[in-house]
């Protein structure tokens, strides 16, 4: 039986190429490239034997190049949205617990509370300020006498996590400091039964609240903290009377006393005598 010898210059067509594809089958056409290599030969030249082997070999590396290309082709299956598990939400540590905040001195607040599980660090707020802590008590020592100071604590874990802030512990701070002394008084006798007396202001480091005016250690005039002087009548007359004056603040705090200072009041006029009526 004669065989069949295709035209010289021609080779068969190669099939297409078919892979599998999810959801169906993929179709590739074939590669070209293959029979434009082949050599173009007649039969009983030289070479046609060479250029029948180059020919097919072409063929064979054409379709091998389009299966590979539908091969990189072919959709892949992709992770079903059930397969894939959403991140887990960062968990910050659970807030610390019995916040408690009390005044040492008027300078001075600790704190204290029950850790938290899971924390690493803390952080306590108080007004614009933010003070780290390891692990409590914690001492404030950035107060001011007199002052009102509300603190809260949050739980920092490893990652930076935070936890809520706690419920707010207020504390105020205590005035322990005194006034400065005023300056030294100055007496003047007016008239028989009166005298002023004046002094310069003292000074506080929150404020000072008044002055208390001192007879032989009695108060016996008082006056408000923008005054620096003070009367008292009812003095008897033709008599040396001696006063000392001490500043107060708000907290009680008393001041030492600064004086004496005295003053002689004037001797009352003599009791006019009228003759006594003839009988």
């Amino acid at each position: 039986m004669a065989r069949r010898v295709a035209p010289v210059g021609a080779s068969p067509s190669p099939a297409p190429v078919s892979g599998r594809a999810e959801g169906g089958v993929l179709t590739c056409p074939p590669s070209r490239g293959g029979l434009a290599a082949q050599r173009r030969s007649r039969p009983g030249t030289p070479h046609w034997g060479e250029a029948m082997i180059g020919s097919r070999v072409a063929v064979l590396a054409s379709v091998l190049a389009a299966a590979l290309a539908c091969e990189r082709a072919a959709p892949r299956p992709g992770p079903s949205a059930a397969s894939v598990a959403p991140a887990a939400a960062p968990r910050a540590p659970a807030p610390p617990r019995e916040l408690d905040a009390r005044a040492v001195t008027d300078r001075h607040v600790v704190l204290r509370w029950q850790p938290a599980a899971g924390a690493a660090a803390y952080e306590v707020l108080v007004g614009d300020r933010v003070l780290p802590a390891d692990a409590p008590p914690l001492d404030d020592r950035g107060v001011g006498p007199a002052r009102a100071y509300c603190y809260a604590v949050r739980a920092v874990d490893a990652a930076g996590n935070r936890s809520p802030a706690t419920p707010a512990a207020c504390v105020r701070t205590p005035d322990l400091v005194a006034p400065t002394a005023p300056g030294a008084p100055a007496a003047s006798a007016q008239g028989t039964e009166s005298a002023v007396i004046s002094w310069s202001p003292s000074h506080d480091d929150v404020a000072v609240a008044g002055y208390e005016l001192l007879r032989d250690g009695a108060v016996v005039a008082r006056a408000s903290a923008g005054v620096t002087h003070a009367l008292e009548a009812g003095l008897a007359p033709g008599r040396e009377h001696c006063w000392s004056v001490r500043a107060r603040d708000a907290a009680g705090n008393a001041s030492a006393a600064a004086g004496p200072a005295c003053a002689h009041t004037a001797d009352a006029p003599p009791a006019r005598r009228f003759p006594a009526p003839a009988p």
